[in-house]
């Protein structure tokens, strides 16, 4: 089935940060106060190993105009809006994936927030990945 007439997403915006970077500790006063940075993340998902040094990858897949112009002036989801919604949970997740895949066949401690059980009982972050299809993940270096 082709909904589209051009590609899903624009070109993936990158980022890298520290895991100490203070704008991490800000998000529990900006969101919730329970909003895990990414070192609590890496020690709870590593049973309480601490992270000195660490990357955050952020990963952010910008929609196409194609489905943002589909989804203006009206009151209801357009189909093509839809049909990302479904087929960009499992396209970022499995782009996820392959990524911790790749980056612990390299050595390297990773986890992915998103996948994780604790991560997904936080109903603020699951609205921001489904609106921002923004992914993150951690790395550590033994």
């Amino acid at each position: 089935m082709i909904f589209l007439d051009g590609n899903a997403f624009r070109e993936p915006i990158i980022g890298f940060a520290s895991v100490k970077d203070p704008m991490f500790y800000s998000f529990k006063e900006i969101i919730k106060e329970s909003h895990l940075t990414p070192t609590e993340a890496y020690e709870l998902f590593f049973d309480g190993k601490t992270i000195d040094n660490g990357t955050v990858i952020s990963i952010v897949l910008p929609l196409s105009y194609e489905i943002i112009e589909s989804n203006k002036e009206i009151k209801m989801p357009s189909k093509k809006w839809i049909l990302m919604g479904c087929f960009a949970k499992d396209f970022i997740s499995d782009l996820s994936n392959y990524i911790v895949h790749i980056l612990k066949e390299k050595g390297y401690n990773v986890v992915d927030p998103s996948s994780q059980e604790f991560f997904l009982r936080l109903s603020l972050m699951i609205m921001l990945i489904q609106i921002g299809l923004k992914n993150i993940l951690l790395i550590h270096v033994d």
